[in-house]
């Protein structure tokens, strides 16, 4: 079968989204999941970067068959601001996976590299998929070099039962008088870790997509001695991204059943059924001055206990191997899971990659 390739525009949201959908869906053996992007695939895009390419292949029919996005954003790499690509939303009908899509795929991604725009790019991997990850390290001659560089590690804290709170650290509500303080506090600690997300007050706008469903209202800033120290913010990305349990295993249903029966007394809601959507927000940019945990437990912990008891399910926190902070999210009532971060270039991204600093990464699990 030969597929047509070409950079997807509006009038290729139906496909995208039916793409994204099915080939999406993945099985951990317990559970099948489907992530979808309604209203429009675009909308999920657009906080990746405010510069993006979709690449979309189509059969003879003009209908979807793969999709990859190319996405591009200011970053700290070694402590300075510089423009770096993320490679995602790889994704192949079930029907056409075994194709040449695949080579293809990394085909066009080199002309389009071919612009200039960035040395190197991001890109994630689940960790059990290991075949993919065979695959796109096994450095063939169609391939670019995929350089690991990090293991980032997402819990989903459940939410329920209030959790304490430290009383020697402040915490309030963001708020437009603070914008100033809560960009300082994100720079000048993402500046400290490599691929750490560069922030200006603009990017906090309502009409900004980079930010679609997060304003300064919904950030927690820490004080300590009148100055602000930390900052977290709640992203509830439901109106454009959405995860839906598309199976349950048999051991599985016997976990729902007695997680429903006897944890929603504790103040934890119920688990989805099949073809439901997990309610969740991203516990997304965590940023505290020397990484202080009893700060940054101070915000999480407040976090925990404003939402629950509502509609979430829970919250989800990422972090990289080696982050203090994670021991943080790590300690309290959660699921994890796990994908590895890799440096993806072609020649010409080499010399780039080589002159990394050892710092630990940090890579918005909100944006992936």
């Amino acid at each position: 079968m030969s597929f047509t390739f070409r950079l997807a525009k509006a009038e290729d949201d139906d496909e995208l989204r039916a793409v994204s959908y099915e080939a999406s869906m993945s099985d951990s053996g317990l559970f099948s999941l489907g992530y979808g992007r309604e209203p429009s695939f675009f909308h999920g895009l657009e906080i990746e970067g405010p510069f993006q390419q979709t690449g979309l292949f189509v059969d003879e029919n003009n209908r979807g068959a793969g999709t990859f996005t190319r996405t591009i954003r200011p970053l700290f790499v070694n402590g300075e601001m510089q423009d770096l690509g993320y490679i995602a939303n790889a994704r192949i009908r079930n029907e056409f996976r075994g194709s040449t899509i695949t080579a293809r795929a990394y085909k066009e991604l080199k002309k389009l590299h071919a612009d200039g725009r960035c040395p190197y790019y991001l890109s994630t991997i689940l960790e059990g998929n290991v075949a993919v990850r065979k695959l796109l390290t096994s450095k063939r001659a169609t391939l670019p070099a995929y350089h690991e560089v990090g293991r980032i590690t997402c819990y989903a804290i459940l939410l329920g039962r209030k959790v304490p709170v430290p009383s020697s650290v402040k915490i309030q509500k963001g708020s437009k008088e603070l914008l100033p303080e809560i960009v300082d506090c994100l720079n000048r600690n993402n500046r400290r870790k490599q691929f750490g997300l560069c922030w200006s007050e603009e990017d906090f706008a309502k009409e900004n997509n980079l930010t679609r469903g997060l304003q300064v209202e919904d950030f927690l800033v820490a004080f300590r001695d009148g100055k602000v120290c930390g900052v977290v913010s709640k992203w509830d990305q439901r109106t454009f991204k959405q995860m839906t349990v598309q199976r349950f295993s048999f051991s599985m249903k016997c976990v729902k059943w007695l997680w429903d029966t006897v944890m929603p007394w504790s103040g934890y809601v119920a688990l989805p059924n099949v073809g439901d959507s997990f309610d969740i927000f991203f516990c997304a940019t965590p940023a505290v001055d020397n990484d202080n945990k009893e700060v940054f437990q101070a915000l999480l912990h407040t976090m925990v206990n404003e939402n629950g008891g509502g509609d979430y399910l829970c919250c989800v926190a990422g972090f990289c191997d080696g982050d203090p902070l994670a021991t943080v999210a790590s300690s309290l009532l959660n699921f994890s899971y796990a994908s590895r971060l890799y440096v993806v270039c072609w020649d010409d991204g080499e010399e780039a990659f080589q002159a990394l600093e050892n710092r630990i990464p940090y890579v918005e699990a909100a944006t992936l």
